[in-house]
């Protein structure tokens, strides 16, 4: 918008986006790389979207449900 300052966005969350996918078909494997690695690797981000040795150590816990259980950033829990 050029008035008021606003940009588009959503209000949709990673986790939701997540559960959406999986509930609409996409295998699992795939939709969290849709959301990880994908995303870092087109920004040229090869510490960003990987769990391993030298990357961000920012993850999320999913239960069954996809529902987030726990979070870290820079390897310290933080939820």
């Amino acid at each position: 918008m050029t008035e008021g300052g606003a940009i588009a966005g959503s209000t949709l969350t990673q986790d939701d986006a997540l559960r959406r996918a999986v509930r609409a078909g996409v295998p699992l494997e795939v939709a969290v790389a849709s959301l990880t690695s994908t995303p870092a690797a087109a920004l040229g981000e090869e510490e960003l979207g990987t769990l391993s040795v030298g990357s961000s150590a920012d993850a999320v816990l999913l239960d069954a449900d996809l529902t987030v259980r726990a979070v870290w950033a820079d390897g310290v829990p933080i939820a």
